[in-house]
């Protein structure tokens, strides 16, 4: 009877498993695709307040982008 009754157990848990790790490997692809949005929007940031030798500011690209 025991065996019987974990079987069905274990065929019922089979579909619900499946569904759940499906909807969490879906949000935890969302969820790391908004961090690294985030991530690159900070950095675009970050470094575009800073200058750096060698490179072109923010402000001459902005200059150039506002002539055309």
């Amino acid at each position: 009877m025991q065996n019987d009754m974990w079987s069905q157990f274990m065929n019922f848990q089979g579909p619900a498993m499946q569904t759940m790790m499906a909807t969490y490997m879906e949000q935890s692809r969302k969820m790391l695709n908004q961090m690294q949005d985030q991530l690159k929007t900070q950095t675009r940031s970050l470094f575009t307040s800073i200058p750096l030798p060698g490179f072109p500011s923010d402000a001459g690209k902005q200059t150039r982008d506002a002539e055309k």
